[in-house]
């Protein structure tokens, strides 16, 4: 493979969960605006928040109230979580 094939793959890669993160970004961001940083609840989610957004996603739902900025949360920190 060439390195200009592996920097094309590299930028799909990133395009890829740049987009499956918008998932959880933009209503996190728009929960933000709506209600401060006091908004939220502090009851931990039921399901993983990745199989429950692609479920919403395909039925046309939303995020519960006070929720997407506590699953918004918990996808960055698996996303960048190291395994040691």
């Amino acid at each position: 493979m060439t390195a200009g094939c592996g920097y094309v793959l590299n930028a799909i890669w990133m395009g890829l969960v740049a987009y499956v993160l918008s998932w959880f970004a933009i209503p996190a961001f728009a929960e933000l605006v709506q209600n401060g940083y006091g908004a939220g609840t502090d009851s931990i989610p039921e399901i993983h928040p990745l199989a429950r957004m692609v479920v919403l996603r395909i039925s046309g739902g939303g995020v519960g109230s006070g929720q997407a900025g506590l699953e918004f949360n918990i996808i960055l920190r698996q996303a960048t979580a190291r395994g040691t």
